[in-house]
């Protein structure tokens, strides 16, 4: 019998080829169905954008499938190659040449059988081997698939036509970037979104009841015609829908504000193929300052000395205070949070109230220091008015040295002085140092309020 024969390497060949081809077959499969997947994931995260975790679950999924489909190929091309599997084994592969090349089909099987059978004879031996090698000789002409036969498939063919879409999309900067976050799954990423809400307003603090101008506006061409304004005050939240202004802005008026309040802006979305929920402007706090209220008030009117009336003291329930002329008026008022300055207007005049704390008071009892009598504190006063008037500079040192000359020249003691001029200029027993105030207040002003409590004075002092 020949030995080495050609027929088990075309059969040998044959397997060979065909397994390549079927494993070539199957990656081209998986590639597929990976594309698939991974188009459907990039068009989805474009437009849901997945978290963190769900990214990680869809990357582990593809792994695994990658993983598992690749471990099931290549056990089978192993036992493809070996013909351990039944559909590879050589009787198998020859009865498939044969049915690939007619003109051998029936001898090839027969030289196979004959290769494999026992002899009986030495004529059935010499046959045998004549046989063999006429099918030997014919063997070398058939035809045999090649290794590029999987990439005229049809599989091959939806492949590149898959990796075509997904080169094509990836040119679009939203799928781009939508690839870039499936292929980085645990980096997290801020929603892309169309555009920003930015607040052009400034202010952090109003006072109690005051009005409040929101603004806003949208840097984009493709802005909304209108947004939502919501408004947080003590866990209440409030929704204004605002039009889009001439001039591109959101605007609208918050009247009559007595609480602090966060507010912000905010557009939802109307599209379901969009990655985001809403988009919102940075929040802001407005804080209220408490306006001081007066909680009670008294005022106690003096006749003058030739009527022979008796003081008589009014409250804040009288709306019409009658006094003769030539009479003094005294006020005591309580505020509900300590203040810094107080003035009763009367007409278009301001007239200083003396304050501490939250009391204010504008009587003349407030000028007058310790140790010290109404007839004195007028006299400083007047003093003071006639050295002020005179005076070229009106500067800190120059009222200063002014002053000290007429503590000098009154022979009193300083606080005593100072105090009278503290009180009727800024109407607090402790305010800022006082020659820096005075500057501060100027020539004019500082002038008129001592003018103020002169005439206080005079009023008491002839009533």
């Amino acid at each position: 019998m020949i030995k080495n024969n050609k027929i088990n390497q075309v059969i040998s060949n044959y397997r060979k080829i065909k397994s390549i081809n079927i494993f070539t077959s199957n990656l081209f499969s998986l590639l597929t169905l990976l594309l698939s997947f991974s188009l459907i994931f990039i068009i989805m995260e474009r437009f849901v954008f997945f978290s963190v975790d769900t990214r990680i679950r869809i990357s582990a999924f593809l792994l695994l499938l990658i993983i598992s489909f690749l471990a099931l190929f290549l056990i089978k091309l192993f036992l493809q190659i070996s013909g351990k599997s039944n559909d590879f084994k050589d009787s198998e592969i020859a009865r498939e040449i044969g049915i690939q090349n007619p003109n051998i089909s029936d001898k090839l099987i027969n030289a196979f059988q004959l290769k494999h059978n026992q002899k009986t004879s030495s004529l059935s031996s010499k046959l045998s081997s004549r046989a063999i090698r006429i099918i030997d000789e014919k063997i070398s002409s058939i035809s045999m698939d090649s290794y590029i036969q999987p990439f005229r498939s049809n599989i091959f063919k939806c492949l590149s036509f898959l990796l075509i879409i997904l080169l094509f999309i990836n040119y679009n900067v939203d799928f781009a970037n939508a690839s870039i976050r499936m292929l980085t799954p645990t980096k997290v990423y801020e929603i892309p979104k169309p555009y920003e809400i930015i607040s052009i307003d400034s202010n952090i603090q109003l006072l109690e009841g005051d009005s409040l101008n929101l603004s806003f506006k949208i840097e984009n061409d493709n802005s909304p015609d209108s947004i939502n304004i919501m408004i947080s005050e003590k866990s209440h939240l409030k929704e204004i829908a605002v039009k889009k202004n001439n001039n591109g802005l959101y605007e609208h008026t918050l009247r009559n504000i007595f609480n602090d309040i966060t507010y912000w802006a905010e557009y939802n979305s109307n599209s379901i193929f969009e990655p985001w929920d809403k988009i919102e402007s940075s929040r802001k706090l407005i804080t209220v300052i408490k306006r001081p209220r007066i909680n009670s008030i008294e005022f106690q009117v003096k006749p003058p000395k030739y009527s022979g009336l008796k003081e008589t003291l009014f409250s804040a329930n009288n709306t019409d205070i009658p006094m003769l002329e030539g009479s003094s008026i005294a006020l005591k008022a309580i505020a509900n949070k300590d203040i810094k300055e107080a003035w009763l207007k009367n007409n278009d005049n301001l007239t200083n109230l003396n304050v501490y704390k939250n009391q204010i008071s504008y009587t003349v009892d407030d000028l007058i220091q310790k140790k010290s009598d109404i007839h004195l504190t007028n006299l400083f006063i007047e003093k003071t008015l006639n050295s002020f008037n005179g005076l070229q500079k009106f500067d800190s040192d120059s009222i200063e040295n002014h002053l000290r000359d007429l503590i000098d020249e009154l022979e009193v003691k300083p606080g005593m002085f100072l105090g009278t001029i503290r009180m009727a200029t800024s109407g607090q027993k402790v305010s800022p140092p006082l020659f820096e105030s005075l500057e501060i207040l100027g020539r004019e002003k500082t002038i008129n309020l001592l003018k103020q409590a002169d005439h206080m004075i005079k009023q008491s002092i002839n009533a």
